[in-house]
């Protein structure tokens, strides 16, 4: 592999991560940068386009004033008689000339049905037209409310206007009338400032009616007369017609995201508006995000020239070492490798002078183990316990010595587990069960990583004779493999002894129960009884649900022998003396057995009691006989006494005759 250019090169790696980091960090900068930047501009260029839309807005709501003022003045000025002479009314207009001035389109003045009587200019032909349908109109006269219209397109003339109607009232109040003014949005008007200027190159201006939805004038003539999309359709716009000033970045109905901001004229109910595509308003941010990528990719490609240059300058010692190791790694495993040589003092000297160190480390635990594996190997072959290795696969691969001569088989006998079981187990059943549970611990074993527990089994040796054995296994690794150590702990005479004392301890207790005789032993040091079987059935106690102990063989101990029963074995202990007694015993049905004890005890050098051992005798049927026998002497006794009595009676009669003669 070529480390120079390999991807999975450390160099690569670095070069890579650097570069990572170089152009992350670039690039999370630039965009924090251009973000805040954003908003600052943002916010400025809002501040400035509030700033004039407010400035509009003052401008617009004083002309309104101004002509709501003189509307009136006028409305003032005419009276009953005046309104009711057309001709005079007429001339009253024709008279004021300050009206076509603030108003293109002309006055009108009407009655309480809505029929215009007084038109100025008198070339509009607006006399004997009804405007009752006008909502200013209709304001002024059912309402009695100076009101601006809505905008709408003239009944006379077809350009959008918008008309500020006056009521009209008498001495005491009373609407009789109306007088309008129109301003025409298709001539020149105090509007023209809007529909004449753009804000920035691609934005504009706009006056909208709130309480109708409707672009009253524009920058675009195009939107002139054209209504506000529907509520719910666009929050943004819908937040300026609820009342909303200021500014905010929106989609407008056409789909191109602005920076718009709004002011209320309160004159008319109306907001004056202007908007500038961001586009073009954070057009200076755009460029510099381009010069900052240009810029982050010359960088990167400097960076990532001299990230490679430097790493290829302070790896080459590096790399001269990896060269050295692989060619030390095809030499013989068995020889000792060479130390590297250290070209400079920087960590890459002290990295490669560590590995120098483990080298040699690795030397000595090399020979360590090396010594171990031979003093492993001695052990093994010099064990007395029959040991056998096999792999992970079954097959035998050593058998000690100790092994062969017990059970006679060598590896050509039994190269293989399935080879050994067979001849080891001839009984299959046995063999299958041997096999079955030897497979379980072996992978109980190998999950808890510890010898599995000893099981004993029966083995058949090559001579034909069956020995008893404790066998057990372990896994460990022998180099790269999982072997198995089997260990074989001959417990044939050792089974053949504790047959014999099973034989002999069942003979005792058949004896012991034939003779009614039970033996008990108490550990004084630890406080442990044991208690012999027949005792157990002489107490007709079940050994099952009660341990044995002197608390309880003294409550089955008759109350009034049971004071004589204590004394007398704390009397051999402090005595040192053995004891002998016969007592009661009290059962739970109120039957009474008789016993008879004897007890020994053995004391150390300071004459301390150590061991207690006693014997106890079931005497209840002698008890029972003696009885029998002294009732059957008392009633002889008693019989004799009755026959002797009238042979007595009559010697004392023939000696009382005999003194008489």
């Amino acid at each position: 592999m070529d480390l120079n250019i390999s991807r999975s090169a450390l160099k690569t790696r670095i070069t890579l991560f650097t570069l990572a980091i170089f152009v992350s960090g670039i690039w999370s900068l630039s965009f924090y940068v251009s973000r805040m930047l954003q908003e600052d501009m943002q916010r400025l260029l809002g501040e400035q386009q509030l700033s004039t839309v407010t400035f509009i807005a003052e401008e617009v709501n004083s002309e309104l004033q101004e002509r709501l003022g003189l509307l009136r003045q006028v409305a003032d000025r005419i009276s009953p008689a005046l309104l009711g002479n057309d001709a005079a009314l007429q001339a009253f207009l024709e008279d004021r000339t300050s009206l076509p001035t603030l108003f293109n389109a002309g006055v009108w003045v009407t009655r309480t049905d809505g029929i215009a009587v007084a038109s100025l200019p008198h070339s509009a032909e607006r006399i004997g037209v009804n405007y009752m349908d006008r909502d200013h109109i209709l304001a002024a006269l059912t309402q009695g409310k100076s009101t601006i219209g809505r905008p709408v397109i003239g009944k006379q003339t077809q350009p959008p206007l918008f008309a500020i109607g006056i009521p009209i009232r008498d001495t005491r109040g009373k609407v009789i009338g109306s007088v309008s003014g129109v301003t025409d949005l298709g001539k020149s008007s105090f509007l023209d400032r809007i529909t004449d200027n753009k804000y920035g190159t691609n934005g504009g201006y706009f006056l909208v009616s709130a309480q109708h939805r409707l672009i009253i004038t524009s920058t675009d003539k195009k939107r002139v007369m054209q209504p506000f999309p529907d509520p719910g359709i666009n929050p943004a716009l819908d937040r300026y017609i609820d009342g909303y000033e200021g500014s905010s970045v929106y989609v407008n109905p056409f789909g191109v995201e602005v920076l718009g901001s709004g002011r209320k004229i309160p004159s008319a109910n109306w907001i004056m508006g202007a908007t500038l595509p961001t586009s073009e308003a954070f057009a200076p941010i755009h460029a510099m995000q381009q010069r900052m990528l240009l810029a982050t990719l010359l960088l990167t490609v400097l960076a990532g020239a001299l990230t490679w240059w430097m790493l290829r300058r302070q790896f080459s010692p590096m790399l001269d070492a990896i060269n050295t190791i692989k060619a030390l790694s095809d030499r013989d495993i068995n020889q000792a490798p060479h130390a590297l040589p250290v070209s400079s003092q920087d960590e890459i000297g002290t990295l490669i002078g560590s590995f120098n160190r483990l080298l040699a480390t690795l030397a000595q635990r090399a020979q360590a183990l090396k010594q171990s594996d031979e003093r492993y190997s001695t052990i093994i072959a010099a064990s007395p316990v029959p040991l056998a290795i096999n792999d992970e696969h079954g097959n035998i691969t050593y058998l000690n010595r100790a092994f062969i001569q017990t059970l006679g088989y060598t590896l050509t006998d039994i190269p293989t587990l399935e080879a050994w079981w067979p001849r080891a187990y001839p009984d299959p059943q046995y063999r299958q069960w041997v096999a079955a549970k030897w497979a379980q611990n072996m992978e109980e074993a190998m999950r808890s990583n510890q010898a599995f527990t000893p099981m004993e089994i029966d083995i058949r040796c090559k001579n034909g004779e069956i020995r008893t054995c404790l066998a057990s296994a372990s896994a460990f690794e022998d180099g790269l493999a999982k072997t198995h150590l089997i260990i074989l702990h001959d417990i044939t005479d050792r089974k053949r002894v504790e047959q014999a004392l099973l034989a002999a301890k069942d003979r005792l207790s058949e004896a012991q129960d034939m003779a009614h005789i039970g033996n008990w032993a108490l550990d004084l040091l630890t406080g442990e009884l044991t208690w012999s079987d027949e005792i157990f059935r002489m107490f007709e106690i079940d050994p099952e649900q009660v341990d044995a102990s002197y608390e309880i063989f003294l409550n089955a101990i008759h109350p009034d022998d049971r004071d004589a029963v204590n004394q007398a074995y704390s009397d051999s202990l402090v005595n040192r003396t053995p004891y002998e007694i016969s007592h009661r015993l009290l059962m739970n049905d109120g039957r009474v057995k008789w016993v008879h004890e004897k007890c020994t005890s053995d004391f150390d050098a300071a004459g301390k009691p150590l061991m207690s051992r006693g014997m106890v005798q079931d005497i209840t049927r002698i008890k029972q006989t003696e009885q029998a026998l002294i009732c059957a002497r008392d009633e002889a006794e008693r019989a004799n006494q009755a026959k002797s009595e009238p042979l007595s009676r009559m010697r004392h009669g023939l000696h009382a005759d005999e003194s008489r003669e």
